[in-house]
């Protein structure tokens, strides 16, 4: 399966496979916004000191919708976030009951 078909955030490996209606959301291009996208999926951690922010290494990653609140999308069918959104970092969401359960 190609990087850009499954959610990269630690624990979670949902995809386009397993559930066709699933949205899958790519990184920003913005370093920045990148990093705090990173961070929250705790993926610098796993990796270490890989460029991860690099055009390469961010162009087939994704996130799916499950990491996002609902104030992150610009309707509430869930298609298209809005500029300024950022996953909810690992830690909040491990104490919700809708965490994304491993789907390998």
């Amino acid at each position: 399966m190609q990087r850009g078909n499954k959610c990269v955030f630690f624990n979670c490996g949902k995809s386009k496979r397993t559930n066709n209606s699933l949205y899958l959301f790519k990184f920003p291009t913005d370093p920045e916004r990148a990093r705090l996208w990173l961070n929250n999926s705790v993926i610098i951690g796993i990796l270490g000191n890989i460029d991860l922010l690099s055009e390469t290494n961010l162009k087939n990653r994704v996130v799916c919708e499950d990491h996002f609140d609902d104030s992150n999308f610009t309707d509430e069918r869930k298609i298209r976030l809005k500029k300024t959104a950022v996953p909810k970092h690992f830690k909040e969401e491990s104490s919700d009951e809708e965490s994304c359960p491993n789907a390998n």
